[in-house]
């Protein structure tokens, strides 16, 4: 049961990213600020560990950008921000002259992707 549970809510987490729609942000710029107030649904967080906010970025990562080994990317930098609603996960790596950084922002109760960018 617990691991249909957590089956149920990563599936719930991939498909409402793969429904969002694109912002007008410019994918390379910074994003320095959560464009929107936080929602809280439930009486408990639902991404409430690291090690949750971790195998979702992961997932998620993995999924939409194909061509990228994130795996030479760990350890991901993870911090919770916003009085400590939201897990904020950073890859990066310097490559050569290029240090790509991938960042993804999850709201710690709802499990909602707020922000997902990459920059150069």
């Amino acid at each position: 049961m617990n691991r249909t549970f957590k089956s149920l809510i990563l599936y719930s987490i991939i498909i409402t990213f793969m429904s969002c729609k694109t912002s007008n942000v410019n994918q390379m710029a910074m994003i320095t600020s959560i464009e929107k107030p936080l929602k809280s649904r439930y009486g408990t967080d639902v991404i409430y560990s690291e090690a949750t906010a971790l195998i979702i970025t992961q997932t998620i990562f993995e999924e939409r950008y194909e061509n990228i080994d994130f795996e030479k990317f760990k350890p991901f930098i993870i911090n919770l921000i916003e009085d400590k609603k939201v897990w904020e996960i950073i890859a990066s790596k310097k490559i050569g002259p290029y240090t790509p950084t991938y960042t993804i922002r999850i709201n710690k109760n709802t499990g909602e992707i707020l922000n997902l960018w990459k920059s150069k």
